[in-house]
């Protein structure tokens, strides 16, 4: 420990040099306000697919850090069990959520990071713009939503208007695939003018997201 050398008595200053440091032994010296783990908080991907997640840091150097963790382990693949793979994991092609990354340093400094894993969806839903009313049961002869591929929880509403703006026909939580439950080209009882219409409808996919649709149709007899 230093001291003071002895002087002659009086006012004097005193300056000292205060260091905030995290570690265990004397052979590291760590600014825990300088040492950090980073890369995106969010990362989207498309379901199904995985990709890799990189761990970037900053203050210390790989040989600095003592081990590092993520949770849940079950959302994530690793090439092998070095640290070296820990740092670079993949993610499931399922993984959806939070997780927490975690890199302790072997002066026992903790760093942890959330990130969050968002899935990008695109789903299928297909309206006709032609029909042809009165085809004896064929499918062309009304306007009906068509999911291929089954992800379509519910048609939340259909309308179709005329050139000017009239409400010709209107439905609501309905399921897509059902030509019965679609419109026939027909408005109180009369076959509409063959000519030009516009629609809009609400869809809610298998997932509860919902999105808007809108278009034209054209009626020919």
């Amino acid at each position: 420990m230093d001291t003071l050398s002895p002087i002659q008595a009086g006012l004097h200053s005193l300056l000292c040099a205060l260091y905030l440091v995290a570690r265990k032994t004397p052979r590291y010296w760590l600014q825990p306000d300088r040492a950090c783990i980073g890369c995106a908080r969010h990362h989207c991907a498309p379901l199904n697919e995985s990709r890799e997640i990189e761990v970037n840091y900053t203050g210390f150097s790989f040989d600095d850090i003592d081990f590092g963790q993520w949770a849940p382990y079950e959302l994530l693949v690793f090439k092998d069990n070095r640290l070296a793979a820990a740092l670079k994991p993949g993610i499931t092609p399922n993984a959806e959520g939070i997780l927490l990354r975690t890199i302790q340093l072997q002066n026992g400094c903790i760093l942890e990071q959330p990130i969050e894993i968002r899935r990008t969806r695109t789903y299928t839903v297909l309206f006709p713009n032609v029909i042809s009313p009165n085809q004896g049961g064929s499918t062309n002869g009304s306007f009906f939503p068509i999911s291929p591929e089954g992800n379509v929880k519910t048609i939340l509403y259909l309308n179709i208007y005329d050139r000017w703006g009239n409400l010709m026909f209107r439905k609501e939580n309905f399921d897509p695939n059902v030509p019965d439950l679609g419109w026939d080209g027909y408005f109180n009882g009369c076959a509409v003018v063959p000519g030009v219409y516009v629609w809009m409808a609400e869809v809610i996919f298998a997932d509860d997201s919902q999105q808007q649709f809108k278009g034209d149709l054209t009626v020919v007899r």
